[in-house]
């Protein structure tokens, strides 16, 4: 597991300590992480805030789960993350960033939605997480890592846009991998792909 770490993995072995894996070659079963042109995969998120997430979502207010298919929204940007992950918590700035800037603009206010998924996390270690750090968007919880494998196991934290292209499916746009160098930059080429299409 990388944990935001270019290149480094810790594998345990045993009660003396850990290894340091050689990561330049990927392993033969290891699946490769999805890229722009790759169709999302479907999952169930549970909302910890329903009230709150289903109105910023534009679902219904009695709902206690949502596919994301079922978010109306044209685009997503989806956030993977973990908690104990330092790269992930630096992160939150400029997902905040990106949140502000998608509400002030009402060009993609109503196009756009940000949306944070913990790999390996807890709906109660999400809530906590979301708290502590007054993270404005829905977070929800992945906790047994299945969106995780079927994005390829990503470094974290990495991001996805991601467009609606038939009531069943979304589509990746593209991945941002790894620390978000510019947010200006990334805000300017999420609008301009937007103002694209």
């Amino acid at each position: 597991m990388s944990l935001g770490y270019k290149n480094v993995s810790r594998i345990p072995i045993g009660y003396k300590g850990w290894h340091r894996a050689d990561l330049s070659k990927r392993l033969a079963d290891e699946p490769e992480p999805l890229t722009a042109g790759d169709v999302f995969p479907k999952c169930n998120l549970s909302l910890l805030k329903p009230a709150k997430d289903s109105q910023y979502l534009g679902i219904g207010s009695s709902s206690k789960s949502v596919r994301m298919v079922d978010i109306p929204a044209e685009y997503l940007y989806v956030e993977i993350y973990n908690e104990r992950c330092f790269s992930c918590v630096e992160e939150i700035k400029n997902y905040k960033v990106l949140y502000d800037n998608f509400n002030k603009n009402k060009n993609l206010n109503d196009r756009i939605k940000i949306i944070g998924i913990g790999a390996g996390s807890k709906n109660r270690h999400v809530a906590k997480f979301r708290e502590t750090y007054d993270i404005p968007f829905p977070l929800f919880a992945d906790s047994k890592w299945e969106l995780f494998e079927c994005l390829g196991r990503p470094i974290l934290p990495t991001s996805y846009l991601i467009k609606r292209i038939s009531d069943d499916q979304r589509q990746i746009v593209f991945v941002q991998s790894d620390h978000i160098e510019d947010v200006g930059s990334l805000l300017h080429r999420i609008s301009s792909l937007l103002l694209k299409n």
